[in-house]
């Protein structure tokens, strides 16, 4: 139209220009000059004045000829419209009654709303587009909102439609909505509609699609609803109920899709819902339902779409799923089942999205058959859809079986898998994520920090103070996916997929906008956002009492003058080091209703491990798709973590109090120690006379006997010292091997202890003592009892049990007949497998090696180069890598080679052995024949 009219206006323009040029073309007629020359001049001169009169007189008619041409094609528009008009819409077929008609006019002016202007609401509202069974009343679509449906029959027509969709109109639904009783459509979503649902719905028995999402209804759903048993959709999400679910609903058996997510209703699932075996889309999650799930679910085999969270008392199971093969999406998240998953998982091949988190789901793996959700050939799969499938199963118990999902994560099937701490995951993780697990964090026992910070989601930023710098956390984070922080200082890492937002980075920002109640504002202008579980570490911590302060502000849900986009509520939990310290967290809350305000928390943690967990996880609660679809889940702007100061700025009084006080203990101590030492050399000097009087024992040897057998207590025989004297292996004339202990008068043990220790060790296992090893050497030897004691008998009965033989058999070849030797032995020739027990049929090579080294570490001579105990664990776990085994163990001595041994004493005696290895003072001595005996003692007291 607009091309045609130029064109009109251009046609126009140049029959004006020949009009002008033909009036141009009236010139004077041929004369003789010579003889009417006056009379020529008198006419130009009157020519030229009427050359001037018509040039004005065409202009003005030019001038409108073009605004009369406009005028035409003005009129014509018009028409066309018409026409248009009357070609879309068909005559009416029928009057409407006037009490619809005046219900109609009083509920919309009461909204304060006007139908938009393809509808008419006369005396006759039911013409033109209200008739147009084309026309749409769904969510969006500008062109037809406000407005209304009519169906005519011929002679009555009735309004079976009306939508109001996202014009912020606010209050109660007026009471006239009920009286339109043919109405089979209703759309009164994203508003701000206020107030109870009246009874009287349940006179809208006609209804099929009822939308009332995404507004602030309060009190309990009307038990009326289930009179609506025609219905097919039925949407009341994000709104502000109260109570039950009404038992009445399960009338409702053509219900296709029911959508009551974060709606505010409470109490347990009505078991009447068995009987809606029509229903595709059920969801419940983010209200505070009640468990169990009816085990009367597994009715519904047509759902396609089942999402339940937070259910209190739970107790259920899985078995309702069990005819659910055409289940698409399955979120149970949060809702206390127990036991394990069903073992034909598999056979759902149409399952995209499953959400099994914080359960409690156990067994020794989840099942084989599980594996089909990832094995699914691509043959099957459309040219033109990508499918993805994403499975959470965070914070369970289950003990993972993995190749199969791993490989299939290669192959990109999976889009998200979460192998996340919370469950208790057993192998070979990817490289950094182990560093993650809860079992194995970085910087375990290398503690180098006491404090870190993170502007979430944004650059490196400065407090306005300049006391906290802010380390970036800008990376590109993905559905399950986590970042390790160039200093090490910290780590981030997410599990989640945004449905329906394209969101690469997993941040927020809003920089433009100005944050309130902060002084620096440039924290809170992005943010890192999560659709499920968000967590920070903090790695390499000094241990000991920290500060975690968390800063948050709501740049995404804002304070709309449209009332319903201020509806969104992000709802998430908080846990510190596991703990959760905040359930139901909404930032907006918080904040006292308002958008760009800062808030922030602080909580206290204990840092044991050299680690900080920070968790903020999206337990289903809040809304969805406030103000656009994906806006949910946690958001975070900064951290900041520090050392609790308490303990470091101690006042000079209290120093004092406590350094004046010590002082004069110190004091009193030294004397008391002076005064007790004094008196320890007076009774040494009475108790060395008393020694000769002990009494002598069977099995005695003279001193020269067993001067002789150590070669003069040659150094070269010397085994080691304890807290008696030095110990020497000797040999008597017969061929015995002896040990030979000497009593030195620079002891301070009392005669009762020797003798006592004499005594027990001729009494413990005689001459099997050492060959059955599972006496500590240094216990044995000298008396030393450490705190490593327990360790070398642990490694003892360790490879007694993987070889299933006894410490010592003679009735074994001689390199067999003692185990640690054995063992030694095999570890040296890489050949530790023959030592298992013939008796096992199947086993790990790999832990059988890890065992034995671990026994070999255990039995080390020297009390420093075993492990504690808690160490020996985590290696047999695998938590930590087996040392080197380096030394061969103590007591490897057959035929009692003590030269063997000596190596366990070279640390701790070494000083001992300056001084008395060659004492002149006085000393007794004591021998253990190699042969089986009586416990025997003798003592001699050398000159």
């Amino acid at each position: 139209m607009y091309h045609s009219l130029s064109f009109l206006l251009y046609i126009s323009m140049y029959n004006m220009k020949l009009l002008k040029l033909s009036s141009f073309g009236c010139g004077t007629r041929d004369r003789n000059r010579k003889e009417r020359k006056r009379e020529i001049q008198e006419e130009e001169v009157y020519e030229q004045k009427l050359k001037f009169s018509e040039m004005k007189r065409l202009k003005m008619a030019g001038s409108s000829f073009v605004w009369m041409m406009i005028l035409g094609l003005g009129l014509q528009l018009q028409v066309e419209i018409a026409r248009a008009q009357n070609q879309t819409s068909s005559p009416s077929t029928g009057t409407t009654p006037a009490a619809e008609v005046d219900a109609l006019n009083s509920f919309l002016r009461k909204l304060g709303v006007s139908p938009s202007n393809q509808f008419e609401i006369t005396d006759e509202p039911c013409v033109g587009f209200a008739i147009n069974d084309s026309i749409s009343l769904g969510n969006g679509g500008a062109s037809h909102n406000p407005g209304f449906k009519c169906k005519c029959n011929g002679t009555v027509c009735h309004i079976t439609g009306l939508k109001v969709y996202a014009k912020g109109v606010a209050g109660q639904i007026p009471d006239e909505l009920w009286s339109l009783s043919y109405l089979t459509e209703l759309n009164l979503a994203k508003n701000n509609l206020t107030g109870p649902v009246s009874p009287s719905v349940g006179n809208l028995t006609q209804m099929q699609y009822m939308n009332l999402d995404h507004n602030s209804f309060s009190g309990e759903l009307p038990k009326e609803l289930g009179n609506l048993t025609e219905l097919l959709i039925l949407a009341f999400s994000t709104n502000d109920f109260s109570g039950p679910l009404p038992s009445e609903l399960g009338k409702l058996t053509k219900l296709q899709h029911l959508y009551m997510d974060s709606s505010g209703v409470s109490g347990p699932i009505p078991s009447t819902f068995a009987a809606l075996q029509n229903m595709q889309v059920m969801r419940f999650w983010g209200n505070s339902l009640e468990g169990p799930i009816p085990s009367t679910f597994s009715n519904l085999a047509a759902l396609e779409d089942l999402r339940i969270s937070d259910l209190a008392n739970g107790g259920s199971s899985l078995a309702f799923l069990k005819d659910m093969k055409s289940l698409k999406v399955l979120i149970l998240r949060n809702n206390d089942i127990s036991g394990s998953i069903p073992s034909n998982i598999g056979d759902y091949q149409n399952l995209s999205h499953l959400f099994l988190g914080s359960n409690k789901f156990t067994g020794p793996s989840i099942p084989p058959q599980y594996a089909q959700l990832f094995q699914r050939d691509s043959c099957r799969r459309s040219k033109t859809k990508k499918e993805l499938l994403e499975i959470i199963i965070e914070m369970n118990f289950f003990s993972i079986w993995k190749k199969a999902v791993q490989r299939e994560a290669r192959r990109g099937i999976v889009e998200a898998v979460n192998w996340e701490n919370g469950n208790m995951a057993h192998g070979v993780l990817p490289s950094g994520l182990r560093c993650l697990q809860r079992n194995f964090p970085c910087g375990r026992n290398r503690p180098v920090y006491d404090n870190f910070s993170v502007k979430c989601g944004g650059p490196e930023t400065n407090s306005t103070n300049h006391q906290i710098i802010y380390e970036r956390d800008n990376e590109t984070l993905g559905p399950a996916t986590y970042y390790v922080a160039s200093t090490d200082r910290w780590a981030v890492s997410n599990v989640g997929h945004f449905w329906d937002k394209n969101n690469s980075k997993y941040t927020s920002d809003s920089s433009s906008q100005i944050v309130a109640n902060t002084s620096d504002p440039q924290l809170f202008w992005t943010a890192r956002i999560s659709p499920v579980s968000l967590r920070y570490y903090g790695l390499g911590l000094v241990n000991g009492n920290y500060t975690v302060r968390l800063q948050f502000a709501e740049i995404t849900i804002l304070n709309s003058p449209y009332g319903w986009e201020s509806l969104g509520r992000r709802v998430f939990d908080i846990y510190i080091q596991g703990n959760r310290v905040r359930k139901d967290f909404n930032i907006k809350k918080e904040a006292r209703g308002t958008s760009f305000e800062a808030v922030q928390e602080d909580f206290l943690a204990q840092v044991s491990e050299n680690y900080l967990e920070i968790h903020l996880f999206w337990a289903g609660k809040g809304t969805c798709c406030i103000p656009t679809a994906g806006t949910y889940g946690p958001s975070i702007s900064a951290i900041s973590v520090t050392r609790d100061p308490t303990g470091k700025k101690i006042k000079i009084g209290l120093i004092l109090g406590i350094f004046v006080p010590v002082g004069v203990v110190s004091c009193l101590c030294v004397l008391a120690l002076f005064y007790f030492v004094q008196r320890r050399k007076r009774l040494h000097r009475k108790k060395d006379e008393e020694l000769l009087g002990i009494e002598a024992r069977p099995y005695t040897f003279s001193y020269a006997e067993l001067k002789a057998a150590t070669a003069d207590f040659n150094p070269a025989n010397k085994l080691g010292e304890g807290g008696f004297g030095p110990v020497y292996k000797g040999t008597l004339n017969d061929g015995r091997v002896i040990a030979v202990k000497q009593l030195s008068v620079a002891s301070h043990q009392g005669k009762s202890q020797f003798v006592a220790e004499i005594a027990t060790i001729s009494a413990v296992q005689q001459r099997n003592l050492v060959k059955f090893g599972y006496l500590a050497p240094e216990y044995a030897m000298r008396g030393h009892l450490t705190e490593k004691a327990d360790v070398f008998g642990f490694g003892v009965v360790a490879l007694e049990v993987v070889s299933g033989r006894p410490n010592s058999d003679t009735s074994l070849e001689a390199e067999k007949m003692y185990l640690l030797d054995w063992a030694w032995h095999l570890h040296q020739n890489n050949n530790e497998v023959e030592l298992v027990d013939d008796n096992l049929s199947e086993f790990n090579e790999e832990e059988v090696k890890r065992l034995i080294r671990v026994a070999l570490l255990c039995t080390q001579s020297s009390p420093q180069a075993r492990p504690s105990m808690s160490r020996a664990v985590a290696m047999l776990l695998a938590d930590i890598e087996v040392g080197a085994v380096t030394a061969q163990p103590g007591y490897l001595m057959s035929g009692w080679k003590f030269n063997d041994t000596t190596s366990f004493m070279s640390t701790d005696t070494q000083t001992t052995k300056t001084e008395h290895s060659h004492s002149s003072s006085s000393s007794s001595t004591w021998a253990i024949p190699d042969r089986d005996t009586k416990p025997m003692l003798q003592e001699i007291i050398r000159e």
